[in-house]
């Protein structure tokens, strides 16, 4: 008897499965960048700032930003450096980036998802944790860009969540 060979299975579209999550979850509606990634607007505490998912289909791969609106102040840099590294010391989920050259500051949380199906619960704590963050730390860096030494928007920002 011949053997019976079983199509592969379709794999999941990404972004598709990541555009149904925040429709279904209340975002903000999302405005294609590229194939690959959509942007939304997203404020808190009167302070603006615009999250990007990227849906990289060929790695398996979604990546969620929170991007500041405003630059940071370039007079403002090594200290604002200082406060991502120290945010980022002991941050066991995401991390901080600033791009030195044009002043954007931005969270990052991400999912490698090898073989795994990309799922709500995936989506929702890859959202949640990155905007979770975003707020704790955002008045720190508010603090630090009108002047206050890292070391003390650091304390003051994990104190309160305590």
């Amino acid at each position: 008897m011949p053997e019976v060979v079983q199509p592969e299975p379709i794999p999941q579209h990404l972004m598709t499965v990541a555009l149904d999550f925040l429709r279904a979850n209340g975002w903000p509606s999302p405005r294609r960048i590229d194939v690959e990634a959509v942007e939304l607007d997203f404020e808190h505490e009167h302070v603006p700032w615009t999250c990007y998912l990227e849906a990289r289909e060929r790695e398996r791969q979604v990546i969620f930003y929170s991007t500041l609106k405003d630059p940071v102040p370039r007079d403002r840099m090594p200290q604002l450096l200082e406060f991502v590294a120290r945010a980022n010391d002991g941050l066991a989920i995401g991390n901080f980036e600033i791009d030195v050259d044009h002043g954007e500051l931005r969270f990052k949380t991400s999912v490698d998802l090898n073989n795994a199906e990309l799922s709500e619960g995936l989506l929702g704590g890859l959202t949640s944790v990155n905007v979770a963050t975003i707020n704790v730390y955002l008045p720190g860096i508010r603090a630090v860009a009108d002047g206050m030494p890292p070391a003390e928007a650091i304390a003051m920002v994990e104190s309160a969540g305590e």
